[in-house]
């Protein structure tokens, strides 16, 4: 495989590439059958695994699963859209074939590695796949996609079959033959965050400020009801933003100031004993305080007078 690509079993993945010189492994020409055909759906390759076999060979039996470590950290709570693209490897000279149906993206917070025995699939609950629809187009692509909400933990993802034979949905090519194999090429994967809009936006002394959701393919639905990426926001208030990508639904929400209303301070108070204050500015930016201290609030617990001057992309305050 290519780095930082590897296998998450015994199983062996192919790699394909236009520029190989190797009989069969070179795209669009390359699988594992005598006429395997598969022109790229971007870029000059793809990969290939063994997806569903009944074989009795323990060898021939083992499911293959493609591992890779992911790009960036995933975020607790994050929203988070992942697609790949699948692709059979039906080949007219390859009798003992089959169409199935499933197949699947896992995640894991460690490498992860089993030998498989006979007819074993790796224990792990794949977080999208695609289940209840046997894939037969051999031409084109097939998407497999969802959504995810992150724990916060996750640094590995896993491609391939987590579903037993008895699971897997399975439509027979030539029903003269009793055991068969089915292999998917695997195209384009990405994990990529839905995080658009920032957690707060401030209008500076009140000029509107253009809010951009913009996301692959997605349709949009705002709070305001306006149906495009792209907002013109010139209020201050609470925007969310809906983003409808295949069965996803994805959202994100940000919080507009304007820098001429924000109140300011709490008026003049007292302090009980025994029962501190504590001040925050009412804008975000960097801090310092009248006691020198940079932080985002303090704890007053003795009487004064208290100002802090907060600077940010409106200037200074």
């Amino acid at each position: 495989m290519a780095y930082p690509w590897t296998t998450a079993s015994d199983g062996s993945p192919d790699l394909y590439n236009e520029c190989s010189s190797e009989a069969n492994f070179s795209v669009p020409n390359a699988g594992r059958s005598f006429g395997s055909y598969q022109p790229s759906r971007s870029g000059g390759g793809y990969a290939e695994i063994l997806v569903f076999s009944n074989f009795n060979s323990s060898q021939s039996a083992a499911g293959e699963y493609l591992q890779v470590p992911l790009a960036d950290e995933m975020f607790n709570d994050k929203l988070y859209y992942l697609r790949f693209y699948v692709s059979p490897d039906i080949s007219p000279g390859e009798l003992s074939w089959i169409y199935t149906d499933a197949i699947g993206l896992a995640l894991s917070d460690t490498f992860y590695y089993k030998e498989l025995q006979a007819h074993e699939v790796l224990p792990l609950e794949p977080v999208i796949e695609n289940r209840g629809e046997v894939i037969t187009d051999t031409t084109g692509w097939t998407k497999v996609s969802g959504c995810y909400i992150a724990k916060g933990r996750e640094k590995y993802a896993i491609i391939g079959n987590f579903r037993t034979e008895a699971e897997t949905m399975v439509e027979v090519g030539n029903p003269d033959f009793s055991f068969y194999i089915n292999l998917f090429y695997i195209e384009d994967v990405l994990i990529m965050p839905f995080d658009p809009l920032p957690d707060t936006l401030l209008l500076c002394d009140g000029a509107p400020e253009v809010l951009d959701a913009g996301f692959l393919e997605a349709t949009y639905l705002w709070n305001t009801g306006e149906t495009d990426s792209t907002v013109t926001i010139s209020k201050p208030g609470v925007y969310t933003v809906e983003a409808f990508i295949d069965d996803c639904t994805l959202w994100d929400t940000v919080v507009v100031l304007d820098t001429r209303e924000t109140g300011g301070f709490p008026s003049d108070t007292v302090i009980c004993r025994d029962e501190p204050l504590r001040l925050a500015p009412p804008l975000p930016g960097s801090y310092l305080w009248s006691d020198g201290s940079q932080g985002g609030e303090i704890t007053v617990a003795t009487s004064g007078s208290y100002t802090v001057t907060v600077t940010n992309e409106c200037g200074e305050f």
